[in-house]
């Protein structure tokens, strides 16, 4: 199926309008590129003596003749090009917004920037930064405390369970709720220690 265009006409009277034709005269007489010149190359050919002409124009020529442009130019928006567009924009905000909410959570929960940053790709580290000075939660210094054997063993063997989750922060979380004596720092560093983080 064809794709369906929204058709914008060059024929108002605004500044942009203007701008508009002024661009496109430019574009008419800059190198092409391989795509369009194959896209074009019979026009091209065809009318190979009136591109000559526009490649010989002076400046000033070339601005007399963007006055003359309006007729001649159409801007065609392709719509699902535009929906798609659209569309992805939309998730990248609620995709960047379910980060920073994750953000909060591991910050409550004991989470280390590196566990922050690791599972969260659209936090920032300016952002982390940020919800610690707004959450009074600054990064915790010196040395995590290792959990004791038989409770690093406990801990390795519900994340072997927990497998099945694709979402490594759900299943932190699902860790997490297992063990609430524990920080998640203190379950971040038992399974990256044992060499079995997702």
């Amino acid at each position: 199926m064809d794709k369906e265009y929204y058709r914008i006409g060059t024929d108002g009277h605004t500044a942009v309008h203007h701008q508009l034709l002024t661009v496109v005269g430019s574009l008419l007489v800059l190198p092409k590129n391989r795509r369009e010149a194959a896209d074009n190359a019979e026009i091209l050919h065809r009318y190979a003596a009136l591109f000559a002409r526009l490649h010989a124009m002076t400046p000033e020529e070339m601005h007399q003749l963007t006055r003359r442009l309006a007729s001649a130019v159409e801007v065609r928006v392709s719509l699902p090009d535009l929906q798609a567009a659209v569309d992805g924009m939309t998730t990248d905000s609620e995709r960047r917004s379910l980060h920073l909410q994750r953000c909060e959570w591991l910050i409550q929960h004991g989470g280390s920037n590196c566990m922050i940053l690791l599972l969260c790709c659209e936090v920032s580290p300016q952002d982390i930064r940020q919800m610690r000075q707004e959450m009074k939660l600054p990064v915790r210094k010196g040395r995590i405390p290792a959990l004791p054997l038989e409770e690093r063993l406990s801990v390795l063997e519900s994340w072997r369970l927990g497998a099945d989750e694709a979402d490594t922060f759900v299943r932190y979380q699902k860790l997490a709720a297992q063990y609430p004596q524990y920080s998640l720092g203190q379950l971040y560093c038992t399974v990256c220690c044992s060499g079995e983080a997702a």
